[in-house]
């Protein structure tokens, strides 16, 4: 099957949903594709995941998420095998790849040593598996948690570095990115996964959260328009967290955001 053009990440699958039930609902929105998560993954053996969805008429966007190159749980580097051998039997378009973080007692430019010497022995074996790494920065409040790689100026000398990689842009972590627009118009990193969602605060952008299309104070559709996006050849993905959507059912969502979609 082909690569999806647009589709919806089992993150906003709720815990209890089957993924039978997720990829039904998925498909009568309209979407041809599903972002896989470690969830998604753990649910049934990769045959049956894959029968699942061809009878579904679904391809796989996405893995989700390999890296976490600084992680003290020996467990990580079997998860990342684990993620790389599901991209090559699922024929993935791309691996999802966060890089990592470290506390804030190890100093920042170290740890971004680390995570990219970490990164490039990983982005060698995909290589040779033929999967295609898809790198997602985070947002800053994530440094020393989750990613020390936060901005698409930081990524570019990265790519020049290690061959082969492309970028994933969710616009919940890049949309104040100066360089977003740029990106967007295919005039900087090639783009190899579109997250999307709308980006919305309480108060304050300091406390930036997403929101389902056409409910946000920032647009997505709206900035991809500004931006004068270039479509690639990449899919576009919905990401939402339905533990981050409180109330709000999953099925509506999927098929409010085709009709923002326009499928």
């Amino acid at each position: 099957m082909k690569p999806p053009r647009y589709a919806v990440n089992h993150y906003l699958c709720p815990v209890g949903v089957s993924l039978e039930t997720f990829t039904g609902v998925v498909a009568a929105a309209g979407f041809d594709g599903i972002g896989l998560t470690q969830a998604a993954l753990d649910e049934m053996p990769l045959p049956s995941l894959m029968a699942l969805l061809r009878d579904r008429g679904l391809g796989v966007s996405s893995v989700n998420t390999a890296g976490f190159f600084l992680s003290s749980d020996g467990r990580q580097s079997e998860r990342n095998e684990r993620f790389l051998r599901a991209a090559v039997e699922l024929q993935a378009p791309a691996l999802n790849v966060i890089v990592g973080a470290a506390g804030p007692s190890l100093p920042l430019a170290e740890a971004r040593r680390l995570a990219e010497a970490g990164l490039t022995s990983f982005a060698r074996r995909a290589q040779d598996a033929g999967v295609q790494l898809v790198i997602e920065p985070l947002w800053m409040a994530n440094v020393f948690t989750k990613s020390c790689f936060q901005s698409i100026a930081q990524l570019r000398d990265i790519f020049a570095r290690i061959p082969g990689l492309k970028l994933n842009l969710d616009y919940y972590h890049l949309w104040c990115d100066p360089d977003l627009g740029k990106v967007l118009r295919g005039e900087d990193l090639p783009i190899g996964l579109l997250q999307l969602c709308d980006v919305t605060w309480p108060e304050s952008p300091n406390q930036a959260a997403r929101a389902p299309l056409g409910e946000g104070k920032l647009s997505v559709l709206a900035e991809l328009a500004a931006a004068g996006h270039v479509n690639g050849e990449y899919c576009v993905e919905l990401e939402l967290f339905i533990d981050q959507l409180p109330g709000r059912n999953y099925t509506d969502l999927i098929q409010a955001a085709a009709r923002q979609l326009f499928l």
